[in-house]
């Protein structure tokens, strides 16, 4: 594999048909380490269109970890990766494995009224409640309106929350069939 200077290197590959992923983006936190704790900065943000699926992302050393997003894809989660100043690190493949959209709406049982403000994820079902596979939850439009893209067909409890509200967790089945959630 080829060098590079300090930071991520990679590629994004269909786990299927091992074709490029053209569009996506990737999402790191820094952390930290001390005594026994550890400390997430703020998650930083780019996205990358390539014809190859490679990228490139200089970045400080230190240790990250993240995650990388793509249209149509689930979501793939990346382990810790420590890069160290001066040191060239190895390109990652990234096979990432086709996923679902789930459409819905999120809205208040008394008025009807739509909850824009509302935090929309999920996770597999059988996986305990601290293990939601979509770090950056849906944001719903105005109308409560949503979709979650990469969701992975089967068995998931899609976890809703709103300021003011009681958190909801709805168990469905999620096939090229399901129809939009109503919440």
């Amino acid at each position: 594999p080829a060098q590079s200077a300090t930071g991520l290197r990679g590629r994004m590959v269909d786990a299927v048909t091992r074709r490029p992923v053209k569009e996506f983006s990737v999402t790191l936190a820094r952390v930290e380490r001390d005594d026994a704790r550890m400390k997430w900065h703020e998650p930083i943000v780019r996205k990358f269109a390539s014809d190859t699926g490679r990228f490139t992302w200089d970045l400080a050393a230190g240790a990250w970890q993240g995650y990388v997003q793509a249209p149509g894809y689930q979501q793939f989660n990346l382990a810790e990766q420590v890069f160290s100043a001066n040191k060239p690190t190895r390109e990652l493949v990234m096979p990432l494995l086709r996923g679902l959209e789930l459409r819905g709406r999120v809205f208040d049982q008394r008025t009807g009224a739509g909850l824009p403000d509302a935090r929309i994820s999920f996770r597999k079902a059988g996986v305990g409640n601290g293990n939601s596979q979509t770090l950056r939850p849906a944001q719903p439009q105005a109308d409560g309106s949503f979709a979650l893209d990469g969701v992975p067909a089967g068995d998931i409890v899609l976890q809703v929350g709103a300021e003011g509200y009681a958190h909801r967790e709805t168990e469905l089945t999620v096939d090229e069939t399901t129809p939009p959630v109503e919440i």
